[in-house]
């Protein structure tokens, strides 16, 4: 069986030259950016569990396959598809969000934001898909993760789940176990017993995915950094110059009139 490696020095992603991509500052760099861009809601706990959802959506790239798949690109610049890792993200994320709106005493309230939260880590790094399509949350297998590592991480920056035990046993227990809160969740949206308010469920879609964005925004901006791009002075003056030639030569064009008249009236 291969060694483990450490979760505090797996990979994110490959090298680029002598800089290293850890995952753990990753994933902390995905939680910060969630937390900080939840504009549409002063709902503190909600806030904590889009940060979770940063924290959690790729920990299962900790598996050795996907650490092996890392240095294989690295070395050999080729990319390709690694082991999924995406769906022991969303188990994650499910097992310790429930924990912490039981221990907060808000599962009643939050069970919905759980649901979405967890397909959004399901499909981060692919087609967006809907609550009925094929929601499968895969342990995966944990073995094949430093756990007890990932635990200590775990609780070093959730400090309120210390008394949560994160294990193989545990995590392949809770999947055994998820079926029913999936359906209670579900069941919640009241989307199977009689026909809905579209309005009002266009209003949760719409709110669903602000959340999507800031996680797939997190993690795409982290990866890859978005520069601004401001034009010269010189520039400035080469387009002024192509649009003043532009309108020249339309000046006899049949709308022409309509414009100038359209720009009298503002």
């Amino acid at each position: 069986m291969p060694i483990l490696k450490p979760f505090e020095q797996c990979l994110a992603r490959p090298d680029e030259g002598t800089k290293k991509y850890l995952l753990v500052e990753h994933l902390l760099n995905v939680k910060k950016f969630a937390e900080n861009n939840v504009f549409f809601s002063d709902d503190v706990l909600l806030k904590k569990l889009i940060g979770l959802t940063g924290f959690c959506h790729d920990m299962f790239k900790a598996q050795y396959d996907w650490q092996d798949y890392i240095k294989n690109v690295s070395s050999s610049n080729k990319k390709g598809t690694g082991p999924a890792h995406a769906p022991g993200g969303a188990v994650l994320f499910s097992f310790l969000a429930w924990h912490l709106l039981v221990k907060e005493d808000a599962w009643e309230n939050c069970k919905v934001y759980w649901l979405w939260l967890g397909r959004d880590i399901m499909d981060h790094h692919g087609k967006l898909k809907n609550l009925s399509s094929d929601y499968v949350v895969s342990f995966g297998i944990w073995s094949k993760v430093d756990i007890e590592g990932l635990s200590s991480f775990v609780k070093q920056h959730y400090p309120e789940l210390s008394e949560v035990k994160i294990s193989v046993q545990s995590l392949k227990r809770w999947v055994n176990e998820i079926d029913e809160l999936l359906e209670e969740a579900q069941e919640e949206l009241d989307l199977m017993y009689r026909r809905p308010d579209y309005k009002k469920l266009m209003a949760k879609i719409q709110f669903w995915r602000l959340m999507t964005t800031i996680l797939v925004a997190g993690d795409r901006l982290d990866i890859q950094e978005t520069l601004p791009h401001r034009f010269a002075e010189n520039e400035h003056w080469q387009n002024d110059k192509q649009l003043d030639e532009f309108c020249r030569q339309n000046s006899q064009h049949s709308l022409s009139e309509v414009r100038m008249n359209s720009v009298k009236i503002l």
